[in-house]
Formats: C-alpha cells, sequence, structure tokens
C-alpha cells in the first residue's frame, strides 16, 4: 500500500535517522483483566499532574499491568481507519479501546491513555501525565541516542502520521499543556539533538488565542527546537488526511527556528540642546492645545448620551470617552533641557486660559520632596496646589536601596475624592499592620466619629493636584 506496511503488524521499515531501542524493560505480572482498565481510568484532560506520589506509583504499576495484557492492534480499528494510519505498536485492551503507553526516557511506563473506537480518550486514573509520553512506532524502552531529527506533537494519531509521512522519530506529548515538559526532559536527554514541535493549528474565528501553537512556541523557547504550524486549522492528521503523506513531509521540512526579536534600536542625537528646546516647547505646546480639545468632544458625547432613546449613561465615562482618544506625549529627552519647567509653566497656562473648565490637573512625581517642590513652584505661578504622598515610607536614599516609597493607587483616589490637603500625618506601627492618621487644615462639615473616618486615610503615591 502508499505507506509500505511491510505486514499486518503495523511494523513499518525504519528509515534512517529514526531512533533506536532497547529491549523493553517493563516488568508486568499478568494479573487483573481488561475490566480493570475499564474501571480505573478517567476523562483525559489537559492539565498537568502534581509531583509523583503514592497514588502515582500504583497507577503505574497498573499501567504495566493493562499493557502487557493487551494484544496487538488491528489494522482495520474504526478509530485507526478514521485517521488513516497504521498500529504503529498500539495495543488493544479487553474492550476493544486502543491502550497508549505513556513512558520516560528510561523506558518506564507511568500511565496509559485509551482511545475508544469512536475517538473518545480517556487517561489511567492516578496516572502522572507531565513530561511522560508516547514513543510512536515502539514499545516502551529507553530512548537511544537519536542520528536525526526527533518530531515533537501533541496526540498519537497526529505522531502516527508524521512518522508514516517522513520517517523520523516522533514523540506524542498527549496535549498543548504536556509540550514544554516533555521537550525539556527530552532537551535534557539529548542536549545535541534536532527537535521539531509540529504544532496543532488551533486557531477559531470565534476567539483570540491559538493554544496549539503558543504551547508550541512556548516549548522550541524553552529547548532551542524548530516549529512546523500546518497553514490550515488542524493538525498534523488533518492535513495527512486531506492532502496526504508528501504535505505532511514538506510541512515538517520547511521547520524553522523562531528568530529572536530583534535589539531595540534608538536614532542617534540629531538636535543641538538649543534646537532641542525649541523642539520640546513645541511639543509640550502641541499636547496642551489638544487637551480642552479632547474634553470637548467628551462633553459632547455626555450630552448625545442624554438622549433617551440612545439609553445610555450619561455619567458613565468608559462610554463617552470612546468619542475621542485622549491626547498622549512622551519624548525621548536628555537631561537638563528644562522638561519641568516647561511642563508646569505651560500647566499654568492651560489653567489660566480657562482651557480644562473646573477640572483638575494631577501631577505625578516619583518623590516625596519632588513633590513638595512642585507644590511651591505651582503656587509661585499663582496656581492652588495640594500634596499627597506616601505616608508610611520615606523618600529613597543612597545606599538603602531596600527602603521604597509604597505605591497604593487606591488611596491616591480616596484623597482626590474627599479634596483633603494634608499639611501633616503620624504613622505609628503595630507589628506588621500600621494604622496611619492624617491631620488636615481644612474644617470639615461633619464632625465627630464620621469625621474622624473621612480623615483616617492611607495615602501613597505623591501626586500634585492643581487647579485654580
Amino acid at each position: 500500500d502508499r505507506i509500505g506496511m511491510a505486514d499486518n503488524s503495523g511494523t513499518r521499515p525504519r528509515r534512517r535517522g529514526a531512533l533506536s531501542f532497547a529491549p523493553a524493560n517493563i516488568l508486568a505480572e499478568p494479573s487483573g483483566t481488561g475490566a480493570e482498565a475499564a474501571a480505573t481510568d478517567t476523562a483525559a484532560e489537559p492539565s498537568a499532574e502534581p509531583a509523583p506520589t503514592a497514588r502515582a506509583d500504583d497507577a503505574a504499576l497498573r499501567a504495566a499491568r493493562i499493557w502487557a495484557q493487551a494484544h496487538s492492534a488491528p489494522a482495520d480499528h474504526p478509530y485507526l481507519t478514521a485517521k488513516q494510519v497504521a498500529p504503529l505498536g498500539l495495543r488493544c485492551d479487553a474492550r476493544g479501546h486502543l491502550v497508549v503507553p505513556l513512558q520516560d526516557v528510561e523506558g518506564q511506563i507511568h500511565s496509559l491513555e485509551t482511545i475508544a473506537p469512536d475517538g473518545p480518550k480517556r487517561f489511567l486514573a492516578g496516572g502522572a501525565k507531565r513530561g511522560h509520553f508516547a514513543v510512536i512506532g515502539a514499545n516502551p524502552a529507553p530512548i537511544a541516542e537519536p542520528t536525526g531529527p526527533i518530531l515533537i506533537c501533541e496526540g498519537w494519531a497526529t505522531g502516527a502520521s508524521l512518522a508514516m509521512a517522513t520517517g523520523h522519530a516522533v514523540i506524542a506529548a498527549m496535549d498543548a499543556g504536556n509540550l514544554l515538559p516533555v521537550a525539556e526532559a527530552l532537551r535534557a536527554r539529548f542536549p545535541n539533538a534536532d527537535f521539531v514541535l509540529v504544532a496543532d493549528n488551533d486557531v477559531k474565528p470565534d476567539r483570540d488565542t491559538n493554544p496549539g501553537v503558543e504551547a508550541a512556541r512556548k516549548a522550541v523557547a524553552a529547548v532551542d527546537a524548530r516549529i512546523a504550524v500546518p497553514q490550515l486549522p488542524g493538525d498534523a492528521n488533518d492535513l495527512f488526511c486531506v492532502a496526504g503523506s508528501d504535505a505532511v513531509a514538506a510541512l515538517v521540512a520547511g521547520a524553522a527556528k523562531i528568530p529572536p526579536p530583534p535589539p531595540p534600536t534608538y536614532p542617534e542625537p540629531i538636535l543641538m540642546p538649543d534646537e532641542a528646546r525649541v523642539t520640546l516647547a513645541d511639543a509640550i505646546a502641541r499636547f496642551m492645545a489638544a487637551v480642552p480639545d479632547y474634553w470637548a468632544s467628551v462633553e459632547a458625547a455626555r450630552e448625545a448620551a442624554k438622549d433617551e432613546a440612545e439609553n445610555h449613561d450619561p455619567l458613565d465615562f468608559n462610554l463617552v470617552a470612546r468619542a475621542a482618544l485622549p491626547p498622549l506625549l512622551g519624548l525621548p529627552v536628555d537631561v537638563g533641557l528644562g522638561k519641568t519647567s516647561r511642563a508646569r509653566a505651560a500647566i499654568a497656562a492651560l489653567l489660566a486660559s480657562g482651557g480644562l473648565g473646573a477640572r483638575k490637573v494631577v501631577y505625578a512625581v516619583p518623590r516625596h520632596d519632588l513633590g513638595a517642590e512642585q507644590v511651591a513652584e505651582l503656587k509661585a505661578l499663582g496656581l492652588s496646589a495640594m500634596l499627597w504622598k506616601g505616608r508610611t515610607a520615606p523618600d529613597p536614599a543612597p545606599g538603602k536601596p531596600e527602603q521604597l516609597m509604597c505605591l497604593d493607587a487606591q488611596a491616591t483616589f480616596d484623597a482626590l475624592e474627599i479634596e483633603l490637603p494634608s499639611n501633616r500625618a503620624a504613622a505609628r506601627s503595630n507589628g506588621a499592620a500600621r494604622s496611619i492618621s492624617v491631620r488636615s487644615s481644612t474644617s470639615a462639615a461633619t464632625s465627630g466619629r464620621n469625621r474622624r473616618r473621612r480623615q483616617r486615610r492611607s495615602w501613597s503615591a505623591p501626586m500634585t493636584a492643581c487647579s485654580t
């Protein structure tokens, strides 16, 4: 036939590049029956097992017994017929289910996968799957040094298609989640081997992810392997059934390594300092000019959302903000060109012009002392400025890299919400927990318990809020 079978056993003449195997080293007692297999298997799921346990050891013994008493799979098994592949060493249990042994690099059986005639697959209950695999066309045995590529795929039928089309050694990891552990185990055994990850193309029109390709790419990156991905959705067996063995062989022949991302490149400085200052000033001016236009668009969208026919909440900022993208400015500017002072002056001019209406500006700086400095500078420009800063950590200091400032965005939002300018703060430590009390010079309309509740806040992330 087209795959050159020598007999009905499913054994294909080996080609150059296939692995050689030592005699099977699994000792199994022929106790139990096929009913044992039927009673102890579980649904196959692509989940990782925990570390070996007594339960896993027991499952390994049961797997060896089931494999030992199974008989050779017939070439006309319904599942093999549907997948258009030969048995290639598979066995059948008493129920007529195919039995796929999962071994380690030493040939020790750890678990089994059974495949029903109509396709459902189940793993042996308690068996360890992670890092274990099926060697296509061979009984469980220690893996010898390869003389050609080793193909790693997910399912057994996919592996059988690859073996029949290429003659290479093929390892089936059983699912996408096991590709990486299997590839790492094989790489540890064969540091110089040529591995090819043959991915399942799991692209679907109703999702953005491709689990098969993503898992294969992770394995490729981890073990420095090559990758082959079918152009159309499906796996190598789908390609085998539709386009034949030549298409599968061509897929593997075209496997390539994933090129590393190019190193980032940065343009050489092209401006002298005076020219850079002019460019910086122009960029800040364009940014500030775009801010009022953005808010005008948001207000227009908010008004439109009030239309009862639209059935929208006019206060839903996430909805109305889609009317325009907020202006963004990011510049690779060297030190000493006046970034901070120019931005501060532009903020003052924008607020003075009424371009923000009653809105405020939040100015974030990386240190407490810089925040205090900005407050003083903004007040000198005639602005009302208030400072919020971390309450439980000081500024980073030279020689104390472990001294970090707190980062709690929610606390900052709380401070902005209640508009509570703080002049002094007292932090007291109680074991591992900290209780923060913030004192304010602003008189509150509330009194007693409610006032104290509002004033007990924990801030961080130094922020300066500026308003006219």
